[in-house]
């Protein structure tokens, strides 16, 4: 039996904390009780030992925090973590300039815009949290969009010197060491007591394959370091309110209704002990520790029966000693109601507001897969669980007002602002139940072993852990469940990943008329705009703490015996359910050039106060126009664009701008390459839908169809176009 985690009290059939055991090291439960330390006087959390003064203390403590020591262990997981991450970028990073994340879709060139968008706000002094450079003249809300402030801003001075590019590849490369490294700590310093067990913890919760296939696109789901520390700060609140309260001053099962008793009982065996007190040493009298020594049990070295019965006082279902009373009745009485912890409250009043600013949404699935193990792991002893919540309500209470203040303005412009939005119509996006069982495609599973492709897309390949890690979990569960910690992390699991698979089941992309629970959450606000199949994000930490826990027992276990078959039987099961999906690096290919009408300047000889329309718009399915514009210095605005904003008067958030009658005929000319009928009511609409984006100048770069777009164009308007370097360009200031 190894000691020394989350619950390893509960594990050998006890409560209590180990006598000797400091409440910083990792073996302390949650609901931990006071060490029974007889004859001791009770310190608080301010009052220094025997022998130390308040100076010495601080002192200590200054020395303490200059000199923080660094275990091998840390930086060793650090560095592998750090050279895993860069090796998964290792294409990106060779070529900054001009490589591109092929799997990204559109979504690295909307991240680099918006790295750019923001340094160039903080270096112009102007509004962050909006703009009009995009989807032109209504603008697009950039806190309800994943603008991720939160890096963008403090990062400024990278990408004004070498590039939004190498901006977004550094987050994504912290981002999956960091958060590996944050869950090892934290499984470090909670879980486990081996930090092989806390590496393989970490490693999967950052390199998992959802983390690998966000790593194509999305910073915002890449960069969860913060998460596991707020998790971290949540349970050492929890484990000093249960240590503060009443009840956890003796047995869980016992209830001291009548203090007065207590302190009556503990005051006359105090009376009697000092009795028996030398005069001169002022300890126990020669007879008195021949007394006791006497009456200890020869088997058990504990006070026996007799002995219990002398000088012993029931309370429950336990034996009090009259030193043991003396500190019950003192902590008794000092114990103060549920207060707040100021240093708690502004360190998680922090951390919240810092992780809003670099994703809402992971913040959201965190809160609720940390809730349902917080009351799975609490479900057997519900008292503690309520003391546990009613201890830190109050400072969870302030940190709530302290993130508020913080936030308070950038979330009023997200919800209320310019361009704001209720929710987001993205339609079904459940998980197959088939990629549960397959293989991740950047991974030497998908490599070798390739299944049906039934993925929403290349960067949300959230579930696809494998049927030989799910076998490898299935019976780590069983040999565990009696484990407090596993039985949670296993509620989050299913909860979670059921959830993830939507309203409705589907098996190789084929709907099966089985409705699922998720077709009733999606009703709830805030809910409705998850994507549903990002849910089993939160499965990757409790999948985590299975497989460490499962890696300590087995080093326990090998520990104890050598020749024992189990352990080597349960590294390599592990071995064979990992090495499907150690990762590949991410594939990457050359962009496209920008024309150099934009590269050389020749586009602000065209633009006054009005707007660039690209031919086709620029929308998600293509935004290349972007990285143009960024490569100018934002010098002039661009209708469309890639971004998420309302459309009609629900404020129903979309994808992209809404399709005016012109933007669609270009887009379905671009797509076919057949020139459509134009007549006067094409013509009409033309003319509105310029004066609706403020049009300086329509611009047809080199494309797909471009003689098509360019005969349509010239219908349109009535004039054939310019050509400018490497660009077509019509002139239509004189049209609005």
């Amino acid at each position: 039996m190894v000691a020394g985690n989350v619950v390893g009290s509960e594990r050998s059939g006890s409560t209590a904390v180990p006598e000797g055991v400091e409440e910083t090291r990792p073996p302390i439960p949650l609901d931990a009780q006071l060490p029974d330390d007889a004859g001791l006087p009770p310190r608080t959390a301010c009052a220094p030992s025997s022998g130390e003064s308040p100076r010495t203390t601080s002192a200590a403590r200054i020395r303490r925090i200059r000199l923080p020591r660094i275990a091998r262990g840390d930086l060793l997981a650090c560095s592998l973590y750090l050279a895993l991450a860069v090796f998964v970028l290792s294409g990106q990073w060779r070529d900054t300039s001009n490589g591109y994340l092929i799997k990204s879709g559109q979504d690295q060139t909307m991240w680099e815009w918006f790295f750019a968008l923001t340094a160039h706000s903080v270096t112009h002094f102007e509004n962050p949290l909006g703009t009009t450079l995009q989807n032109y003249p209504a603008g697009v809300n950039l806190m309800a969009n994943t603008a991720m402030f939160g890096v963008g801003v403090p990062l400024t001075p990278v990408t004004l010197i070498f590039g939004p590019t190498v901006t977004f590849v550094l987050v994504l490369t912290l981002g999956l060491a960091c958060t590996a490294f944050a869950w090892y700590r934290l499984f470090a310093r909670e879980l486990v007591t081996s930090r092989l067990a806390a590496g393989i913890g970490g490693l999967f919760c950052g390199f998992a394959p959802a983390m690998i296939s966000h790593a194509n696109a999305h910073p915002n789901f890449v960069a969860l370091g913060l998460l596991p520390i707020i998790a971290g700060l949540l349970i050492r609140m929890a484990r000093r309110a249960l240590a503060e309260s009443p009840e956890s001053a003796c047995d869980a099962t016992t209830t001291i209704s009548n203090r007065w008793q207590l302190a009556k009982q503990a005051a006359r065996a105090r009376s009697r002990d000092t009795a028996q007190l030398d005069p001169q040493t002022a300890k126990p009298s020669s007879r008195a520790r021949s007394r006791d020594t006497a009456q200890l049990d020869p088997q058990t070295a504990k006070p026996s029966s007799l002995a219990r019965g002398r000088n012993a006082i029931r309370l429950g279902s336990r034996f009090e000693t009259p030193a043991r009373l003396v500190r019950l009745s003192g902590v008794l009485a000092a114990t103060p109601a549920p207060r707040v912890w100021g240093g708690d409250a502004v360190r998680l009043g922090l951390l919240v507001a810092t992780q809003i600013a670099f994703g809402e949404e992971p913040l959201l699935i965190f809160a609720l897969a940390f809730a349902v193990f917080a009351f799975v792991y609490y479900l057997h002893t519900p008292r503690a669980g309520v003391r546990a919540v009613s201890g830190i309500a109050p400072t969870v209470g302030v940190a709530a007002l302290i993130t508020l203040a913080l936030t308070a303005i950038p979330l009023w412009w997200q919800f209320f602002g310019s361009q704001s939005y209720r929710s987001i119509d993205h339609g079904p996006m459940g998980n197959d139940l088939k990629a549960i069982v397959q293989f991740p495609s950047e991974s030497l599973g998908g490599l070798f072993a390739p299944g049906q492709y039934v993925a929403i897309n290349e960067t949300e390949q959230n579930a696809y852990f494998g049927w030989p890690l799910l076998l490898l979990l299935a019976v780590a569960v069983l040999m565990l469940l009696r484990d407090r910690v596993v039985r949670a992390a296993t509620a989050v699991i299913l909860v979670f990943g059921v959830l993830s698979l939507g309203a409705v089941a589907t098996i190789g992309k084929r709907p099966t008329g089985v409705g699922l629970p998720w077709r009733w959450a999606e009703r709830v606000p805030l809910l409705n705009s998850v994507l549903e199949t990002r849910l089993t994000m939160a499965a990757i930490p409790a999948i985590a703490v299975v497989l460490a826990i499962g890696v300590e027992r087995a080093v326990a276990t090998w520990r104890e015996s050598a020749v024992d078959w189990k352990p080597p039987a349960w590294f390599a099961a592990l071995a064979l359910a990992a090495l499907p999906l150690i990762p590949t690096p991410l594939p990457v290919v050359d962009r496209a050039p920008t024309p150099a009408f934009f590269a050389d300047g020749s586009i602000r000889a065209y633009v006054g106060d009005g707007s660039v329309v690209m031919v086709p718009p620029p929308r998600p399915a293509d935004a290349e126009p972007l990285r143009w514009q960024t490569e100018t210095g934002f010098e002039f605005p661009l209708a469309g664009g890639y971004f998420v904003g309302p459309t009609g008067r629900d404020k129903k958030g979309i994808y992209g701008p809404e399709f005016l009658p012109t933007m669609a005929l270009l887009v379905r000319t671009g797509d076919t390459g057949v020139v459509p009928p134009i007549g006067q009511e094409e013509r009409d609409n033309t003319i509105a839908d310029l004066n609706s984006w403020r049009a300086d100048v329509l611009v047809l770069a080199t494309s797909r169809n471009a003689d098509a777009l360019r005969h349509t164009v010239t219908q349109l308007v009535g004039f054939a176009p310019t050509r400018i370097d490497d660009v077509w360009v019509w002139d239509v200031r004189h049209l609005r």
